[in-house]
């Protein structure tokens, strides 16, 4: 068992701001649901709130520490990509651009430049627990909401057979499932009390449970690829096989929605337009391969829903090959930390990775990007002298200038 330290003032900020960042969305868009609200009234304020927790930890945190080349790099294709969502926006006049934008600074570079401020070695377990705990009232909610027909005004679930709101689509909800029971396997490596096992039993529980409500291909097949790496590289092979008849059952069942998703998937009209959009994407490519075309697929003005296709239609062969280095590089160091035994940003990364090739923006990707930023700043040693490297980024994006840290077990 690992033994663990209560985090600092900074590491609580940190801790917040990562699990905000992550899963901290859908807590608020439920809330709107079962109060009948638009969920501007709900979600705006917090975009604000996680904006205003980023500049508290900018002013907390210790002093910048000098980049790696895989952090350079995701600079880079950072400021790329706003390069490439101001020419659509100035230039070129695609609709969406300018939101895609302010998004973009909002959700993903100024949490990440705060993230990268702090120092958070060894509390893994503060960012499991408190993963576990938001991940685990937000999956209690979402299913009871369900069973209970809870905020049926802003419900899609008749229409769908899935665990769906207006503001909380199934495939948020199911990510949000596997990143606590992701959380919940990390913990079970350290020495809990009570009130803790009892939690990340009631957690894990109903997170399952919605995750099989939201009847999602993507998440699952994450949780699955992450739990066979947390047993490789802890020897847990019984629990596999616990595991495994628990889960099979439930994913197979002749009930299960989950199962029809997966076996019929060529009759899934989600699906088959994915693969036109991503078939046209990758046309653009073709036609553009230096800079790109857009940041959607200009016909129907959405995103190919894969991270690498999207890049290369949105930035060319110079993005795609930043790109390239920045996921290598981050590969390499997540199974350098998953070899000393530090499992839950690994994991992570991993989750939002494959999360990225499934569904999703490059602009609405935090998730992936503030895992990424921690994972590259993980077990450096701090600096003598004060460096601020991200400063370009940060006037780019509202004013806001740092770099990132990460926990460890």
């Amino acid at each position: 068992m690992v033994r663990h330290s209560a985090p600092g003032p900074e590491g609580v900020l940190t801790c917040w701001l990562f699990a905000l960042t992550l899963i901290g969305y859908p807590i608020f868009g439920l809330v709107a649901a079962l109060l009948n609200l638009d969920s501007m009234w709900t979600t705006i304020p917090f975009r604000i709130g996680v904006v205003m927790l980023a500049a508290v930890l900018c002013v907390q945190a210790s002093q910048a520490r000098p980049p790696l080349p895989g952090q350079v790099l995701l600079w880079i294709f950072w400021l790329l990509y706003l390069l490439r969502l101001v020419w659509d926006t100035v230039v070129a006049g695609i609709p969406g651009a300018m939101d895609a934008f302010v998004f973009f600074a909002l959700t993903v570079l100024i949490p990440c430049m705060a993230l990268s401020r702090s120092t958070v070695e060894g509390q893994e377990f503060s960012f499991a627990l408190l993963l576990l705990y938001m991940g685990g009232a937000i999956c209690t909610v979402g299913v009871a909401m369900y069973y209970f027909q809870l905020g049926q005004d802003r419900s899609l679930i008749e229409q769908t057979g899935r665990l769906f709101f207006e503001a909380v689509n199934p495939i948020t909800l199911g990510y949000v499932a596997t990143t606590t029971l992701i959380s919940a396997l990390c913990l079970i490596t350290y020495r809990l009390r009570p009130i803790h096992r009892a939690a990340m039993v009631m957690g894990a529980l109903a997170s399952f449970a919605c995750l099989m409500l939201t009847a999602s291909r993507g998440p699952l097949i994450a949780l699955v690829v992450c739990t066979v790496a947390f047993l490789m590289f802890t020897g847990r092979w019984r629990l596999m096989v616990l595991l495994a008849l628990l889960v099979l059952p439930a994913v197979y069942g002749n009930v299960s929605e989950m199962k029809s998703r997966f076996t019929n998937i060529e009759e899934d009209e989600s699906s088959m337009e994915r693969l036109m959009l991503q078939s046209s994407a990758l046309t653009e490519f073709k036609n553009n391969p230096l800079i790109g075309s857009a940041f959607v697929e200009p016909l129907a003005l959405s995103y190919p829903h894969n991270l690498f296709i999207e890049t290369a239609m949105a930035l060319g062969i110079m993005g795609l090959g930043v790109l390239m280095f920045v996921i290598i590089s981050a590969c390499l160091r997540a199974l350098k930390r998953l070899r000393q035994g530090e499992l839950l940003l690994p994991l992570l990364f991993f989750q939002y990775l494959l999360a990225a090739q499934l569904s999703g923006a490059i602009y609405g990707n935090a998730a992936l990007w503030a895992t990424m930023v921690l994972l590259f700043c993980a077990g450096r040693a701090a600096p003598k002298i004060k460096v601020q490297p991200a400063i370009l980024l940060g006037a780019i994006a509202s004013g806001v200038a740092v770099s990132s840290p990460s926990p460890s077990s």
